[in-house]
């Protein structure tokens, strides 16, 4: 069995070394790199405090060191993303399966797909030497699954996570949103104000869309009582008939259909109804 690995593993080297025969390389041992994390594995923050997503964490889930049935084990990977919430818990999306491939390039990223609501994110991560520290840099593809337009992000992730970062925790629902507190709003009061009368949503602290003063009380209000939406059991998911409201990415407070289009339509004007400085 182990003379089969050896042989198999040899002529997966010798293809490597026909394609990339300019290219001067050390081949590892067999196991040990079927074995080895993978350089993107572990914990990574946002370098940007206020950054969506704010974490994320690649793991080794299942190491291809065996062969059965005359077939090598496949090595697998996983994803976690973690969100903050209005209250600065972090909030950890279910875990989804990564997986590596080449870009046009050649360049070998990091690949998962995460559900993320109205959008599908498509998540491309590999690591790169910026100021001689190792970082991770995220190119993520936001894809719209309704009739709202696709976006992206590019962002980068280091080892130390950034000051009053809120320690992890397991997937909970969205009840414990609480509306953004005066603190929040202060510690952005320099940013800029809303033409009278309307006022900051704060779905979030940082949530800075201009809008009533009615649509503000309705957001604290669906804030409060979030855990109502939750399907029971299916954590995040909105029992029948509700949708993620999406004020910002990451949001998950259930509502009705025709709410979340208000949000969008005040996301679209908000800009227009700040104050100019």
């Amino acid at each position: 069995m182990v003379q089969h690995r050896r042989l198999r593993t040899a002529g997966v080297v010798t293809a490597v070394i026909v394609g990339l025969s300019a290219v001067s390389f050390v081949i590892p041992d067999p196991a040990a790199a079927l074995c080895a994390g993978p350089k993107e594995g572990g914990r990574w923050w946002n370098t940007n405090p206020a950054g969506d997503p704010i974490s994320v964490e690649v793991t080794l889930d299942d190491c291809g060191d065996q062969v059965l049935n005359g077939q090598q084990t496949e090595t697998k990977y996983g994803l976690k993303v973690f969100v903050k919430q209005s209250d600065g818990k972090l909030f950890q999306r279910s875990k989804v399966r990564a997986t590596y491939r080449t870009s046009k390039d050649g360049k070998r990223w990091l690949y998962a797909e995460v559900p993320t609501g109205g959008y599908l994110d498509h998540l491309w991560l590999r690591t790169s030497l910026v100021n001689g520290q190792t970082q991770l840099y995220a190119y993520i593809k936001h894809e719209s699954l309704d009739s709202k337009p696709s976006a992206e992000s590019k962002l980068w992730f280091s080892r130390q996570p950034p000051a009053g970062s809120a320690a992890p925790v397991k997937p909970t629902p969205p009840g414990v949103l609480t509306p953004g507190p005066s603190a929040g709003r202060s510690a952005l009061s320099s940013a800029f104000t809303c033409k009278p009368p309307f006022v900051w949503r704060e779905a979030r602290p940082t949530d800075l869309v201009c809008v009533t003063v009615n649509s503000r009380t309705t957001v604290a209000d669906e804030n409060r009582n979030a855990a109502q939406g939750v399907e029971p059991g299916a954590a995040p998911n909105c029992r029948s008939g509700l949708v993620w409201r999406e004020a910002f990415s990451g949001d998950i407070v259930c509502v009705s259909p025709q709410r979340r289009e208000q949000v969008r339509e005040e996301n679209r004007v908000g800009p227009n109804l700040r104050a100019q400085q």
